[in-house]
């Protein structure tokens, strides 16, 4: 990997391989000179008029410290350095477009720094000894750069502030620089696990209800994954951060249809709302069980269903029964829409309930609650309960939103 002296090491390599290019004329580095150069003979300028962060590596290198500070791997910055290459000679023998023409050349044909450019950069540099810009993940690669009219104006009267020199813009790209701090080893292996491993592990491409993907996904009802590799020995599937039991289920390559029921989760009921799956096939036999595979995570919505009175008297309380119950840290809110002029729509809070979780009975008191019909709804961590819809196709009402309804008196 580079080091410091990457920078200076690549500038001596491109004043050598345009030497190479060039013939006999003098290739100079620094600031361009001017036109009286040209008394002592063709002269081909090259400078470093810019280095830009590279931005395909700039972002590459791992963390290079530990959450407690500790260096863990040395820091790494590339960079684009851009050049101005300037041909000085006798126009009147076009001495300035012959270089042009002989270094474009060249450096088309030589479009990289070789290995034994940088060899030969170390024996004519005693400075550059210590380069080590031949072990780079890649080649620095050479390529002219676009420079419009207006840049290379700016350019020569700003920055330079000198009659303007026939010259051609490049770019060197990448130029990686390391730093070298001594790193502290890890602890000396003590043990070797093998594992074998089955490439291509699960996939989940998509969760619904058997119904259909418009379907509200239920408690008690039929919960369909979709995706490949589905039939895996060994494999479960988690949901919500509980390992279900598919011994019931029904498997093939592409497809699972799980029965969303106690028995399912070790006798325990899901909580309502968003809810995570994935795949997991757990660690091989021997194996640490941190190699276990999780797929992708897939999300869906296990919505709740209530069932409560037809009506209920203002003032008193109102009994809601949901499915599945309610977990520890949810808050149920009950939404009253009004259905008449003389009903607002409200939204109440379920007396404190702090024991038997999951609750499947709710208490909501209806004081202030205005006389008229309501549609009730549950909210469970934001996701609706179901509603009732009519599915007569006789019926005016038919695909319309038609309970739980609820008289207050």
């Amino acid at each position: 990997m580079g080091n410091k002296l990457s920078v200076a090491a690549v500038t001596a390599s491109l004043q050598l391989m345009i030497q190479e290019a060039a013939g006999g004329a003098t290739v100079k580095v620094g600031r361009p000179g001017n036109e009286n150069d040209a008394d002592v003979g063709p002269v081909v300028n090259v400078f470093l008029f810019q280095a830009t962060p590279n931005a395909a590596r700039r972002n590459a290198h791992n963390p290079t410290r530990s959450s407690n500070g500790q260096q863990v791997a040395n820091s790494l910055v590339a960079f684009d350095l851009h050049y101005l290459i300037s041909f000085i000679g006798r126009p009147e023998l076009y001495q300035p477009e012959l270089l042009l023409g002989a270094v474009s050349r060249g450096l088309e044909h030589r479009s990289a720094i070789a290995r034994r450019t940088i060899d030969k950069v170390k024996q004519d540099n005693p400075g550059l000894v210590d380069v080590d810009l031949e072990n780079e993940p890649e080649p620095v690669r050479i390529h002219p750069a676009p420079m419009s009219f207006e840049e290379m104006s700016k350019l020569w009267s700003v920055l330079f502030q000198t009659p303007y020199i026939l010259s051609l813009a490049y770019t060197c790209s990448p130029v990686l620089i390391e730093t070298s701090t001594p790193l502290s080893s890890g602890p000396p292996v003590t043990s070797v696990n093998n594992a074998v491993f089955v490439l291509g592990g699960p996939v989940v491409l998509g969760v619904e209800a058997a119904a259909g993907a418009t379907a509200p996904v239920l408690w008690g009802g039929t919960l369909v994954v979709r995706g490949h590799s589905l039939d895996r020995h060994g494999m479960t599937l988690r949901i919500g951060g509980r390992d279900t039991d598919l011994g019931a289920a029904r498997i093939s390559s592409d497809r699972i249809e799980l029965e969303l029921v106690a028995a399912s989760f070790g006798g325990e009921e899901l909580a309502a709302g968003p809810l995570v799956l994935e795949t997991v096939l757990p660690a091989p036999a021997g194996a640490p069980s941190h190699l276990e595979r999780i797929s992708d995570r897939a999300t869906f919505l296990l919505r709740p269903q209530i069932k409560l009175a037809a009506s209920a008297t203002a003032g008193s309380k109102l009994t809601v029964v949901v499915s599945p119950g309610v977990g520890r840290g949810q808050t149920p809110r009950l939404v009253l829409n009004g259905q008449s002029a003389t009903a607002a729509s409200v939204q109440l809070n379920a007396e404190p309930f702090d024991s038997g979780f999951p609750v499947a009975s709710l208490k909501f008191p209806l004081k202030g609650v205005p006389k008229g019909s309501y549609y009730a709804q549950l909210l469970v961590e934001g996701t609706a309960s179901t509603p009732q819809v009519e599915t007569d196709r006789t019926s005016p009402a038919f695909g319309q939103i038609v309970g739980p309804m609820l008289e207050v008196k």
